[in-house]
């Protein structure tokens, strides 16, 4: 498979499971709980057809021929290091809006997700695990791949952290562009982009565990 191929089934893959749940809700008599569902069945699909994809590319990006050689047990152990760094980043990005803002910067796209996940648990399934793989397949691998390829890498982490901002719709540029940048750099430093998935699905993890379980302790006392 060419790049462009293969970047271009990886760009409709996540449009049509990112969009096609709302067109269906639009169009067919789906209430709230089935629209879940339907969320959570089409980006189940979208995260295994990516990973169907994956190995058609193998050996032809230059971040991944740079460092071919890397043990995946050496990219698992990057990627829960880089769980940290994820949250450092974020403690950093906020502070900066707050110091810009002047108020304590709040996530549309996290307390939206918080309320599907009471509504429906299951849609855990989504922020963890189907969600991450998706995005690092497409915004890491396939836009940096391409990017890169044509270009070089820093085009390709720069472009692709802005359209990650973009995509989670939530006006907090700072936080989503640098933690696209990091997922970039996590990427990069191993060559396999099971470490920044294993980041990924490890920080929107923990970031479920303290909403649902440490803040309402907290609260409490």
């Amino acid at each position: 498979m060419s790049l462009n191929l293969y970047a271009f089934l990886n760009l409709l893959t996540y449009f049509i499971a990112l969009f096609a749940p709302a067109v269906f809700g639009t169009l067919l008599p789906i209430n709230q709980q089935g629209l879940i569902v339907l969320t959570i069945v089409f980006y189940v699909i979208g995260a295994a057809l990516m990973i169907f994809y994956y190995p058609s590319l193998k050996d032809k990006l230059v971040v991944e021929k740079k460092q071919s050689l890397t043990k995946n047990s050496k990219a698992i152990l990057e990627g829960i290091i880089g769980i940290g760094i994820l949250f450092a980043v974020q403690m950093a990005a906020n502070y900066i809006e707050i110091s810009l803002s002047g108020a304590l910067p709040t996530s549309e796209n996290t307390q939206g997700i918080m309320t599907l996940i009471q509504e429906n648990v299951a849609f855990v399934l989504l922020v963890s695990i189907a969600g991450p793989i998706m995005e690092e397949l497409f915004f890491r691998r396939a836009l940096i791949g391409f990017l890169g390829n044509h270009f070089n890498f820093w085009i390709g982490a720069i472009a692709s952290s802005f359209l990650f901002y973009l995509a989670h719709q939530d006006g907090h540029f700072i936080l989503y562009f640098s933690m696209g940048m990091t997922l970039a750099l996590l990427y990069r430093s191993t060559g396999k982009i099971l470490t920044s998935i294993v980041a990924h699905c490890g920080m929107n993890t923990l970031v479920i565990v303290a909403n649902l379980v440490l803040l309402p302790l907290l609260n409490q006392g």
